[in-house]
């Protein structure tokens, strides 16, 4: 593990437990969006929870059940991207919930355990690679400016010009820099109402936080 990744595992050490509902996502603009999501759902009492990066999950369930308030929690939801390899990022999640003695749901979305009961979606989905980047993406993808992006991108790579090696992030940020008012961040953007939430897109994402809370 390098240095700066040490330094981010201090830093998402878990604050004081406050809600029965507890949602962990990958890193600062992620709980941004997902804060938003939550807010146009007409659901709270949910507490987000960054990791500052995916590899900190481990030490994180691990200070999370030591935690005080831990025995008032309910319900705790990870939400992680698919990146290249879905199946492997699931079974990475399934480890470093082995690894803090919590339950291990066996599949995407369904939850394990009671009390806490557990459960992790993978975006955009079990069997599609990609990222919460790519979901934004697919949501605004019949719009005339996506068109204009994928011109762009294709332009950099004829010509040989470097890239962002993500290439979603690349595309997020072109699309964004489209719009009238520029918003750098995704999570930011979904407060400013950027991404059409209601969107099939989104189906996945708002099954999943419902549930969180509801069931």
């Amino acid at each position: 593990m390098e240095t700066s990744e040490r330094q981010s595992c201090h830093r998402c050490k878990p604050e004081e437990i406050r809600s029965p509902y507890q949602l962990i996502v990958e890193g600062k603009d992620d709980k941004t969006f997902f804060e938003a999501f939550l807010e146009n759902l007409g659901l709270s009492g949910v507490q987000i929870y960054s990791l500052d990066g995916k590899n900190n999950l481990n030490d994180f369930l691990k200070a999370f059940t030591l935690t005080t308030g831990y025995n008032t929690v309910k319900a705790i939801g990870i939400i992680r991207d698919s990146n290249s390899d879905p199946k492997a990022s699931f079974q990475s999640v399934q480890t470093a919930l082995a690894n803090a003695g919590l339950p291990v749901p066996e599949k995407e979305i369904a939850p394990a355990g009671e009390k806490p009961k557990v459960s992790i979606l993978m975006v955009p989905g079990i069997d599609e690679s990609g990222s919460l980047e790519a979901l934004c993406l697919k949501a605004v993808a019949e719009l005339p400016a996506i068109s204009c992006v994928e011109s762009y991108i294709d332009c950099l790579k004829r010509n040989n010009l470097k890239l962002q090696p993500n290439i979603y992030k690349a595309k997020l940020q072109v699309y964004l820099a489209s719009l009238d008012e520029y918003t750098r961040d995704l999570g930011l953007a979904a407060k400013k109402s950027v991404w059409p939430l209601a969107s099939p897109a989104f189906s996945r994402i708002r099954d999943f936080l419902t549930r969180l809370v509801l069931d």
